[in-house]
């Protein structure tokens, strides 16, 4: 199972609140940000969840791209699911003109398995008994490239899905345990006393108030996924 809470930190700045789709059986998680439309999250997140439901039991199933021999079948399953996902949204939405672009993260687990996507933000952090916070995927956005000290750049996206006629992303995978925790991240900065928080406080209030604090003027959105 999966149990996933979530809290979105608004402010005069814009950063958009994402679509969220999450299976009864916590088999798979899409957190899909768009950037102009909602629609076209919606129409994302039913693309993965078809493909990848039905191949999930069909394993017989045509892929309509190469599998790669380095993931995982669950991992291949993702791959494809996102790179239709992103099909869609060029050729439906944004081929004559950009009505919307998605950031995107999608996860999925089978028993000990754990395999996801990162498109963007939000980027993951590792909360795992007994550890100091560990940072699980690329946390970079425009905004982080173009700010200076003391002239911070509102939320600037620099990765989508369904902009382009092809599509590039990485896939992890790991090991997860039954205490494990994903903190799911979209802020072009991270303050630096997160990482020292205590284990025994890092619950989505005190982490939305460690950065509130930190920028009071900028928004995120924050999600914790409790694995069992």
């Amino acid at each position: 199972m999966l149990r996933f809470e979530e809290k979105s930190y608004n402010t005069n700045l814009f950063r958009p609140r994402p679509e969220i789709h999450i299976e009864p059986d916590g088999s798979l998680m899409i957190v899909a940000t768009p950037w102009g439309a909602r629609a076209p999250a919606r129409k994302a997140i039913r693309k993965i969840q078809d493909y990848f439901l039905s191949t999930r039991q069909d394993v017989e199933a045509t892929s309509p791209f190469s599998r790669l021999a380095c993931l995982s079948p669950m991992g291949n399953d993702l791959r494809v699911a996102v790179k239709l996902a992103s099909d869609v949204i060029h050729h439906e939405e944004n081929r004559e003109e950009y009505v919307s672009a998605l950031e995107l993260f999608v996860l999925a687990r089978n028993k000990d398995e754990t395999v996801w996507i990162q498109v963007g933000h939000p980027f993951v952090l590792l909360d795992r008994p007994g550890e100091n916070l560990m940072t699980l995927g690329n946390q970079q956005d425009l905004s982080l490239e173009f700010s200076k000290p003391g002239a911070i750049f509102p939320p600037l996206p620099s990765r989508f899905i369904g902009v382009e006629a092809t599509s590039d992303f990485a896939v992890e995978s790991m090991r997860t345990q039954a205490a494990d925790k994903f903190i799911l991240v979209s802020s072009s900065s991270v303050p630096g006393n997160l990482y020292s928080l205590p284990e025994s406080n890092r619950s989505l209030h005190t982490i939305s108030e460690t950065f509130a604090r930190a920028r009071p003027s900028h928004p995120f959105w924050l999600g914790i996924c409790q694995f069992s």
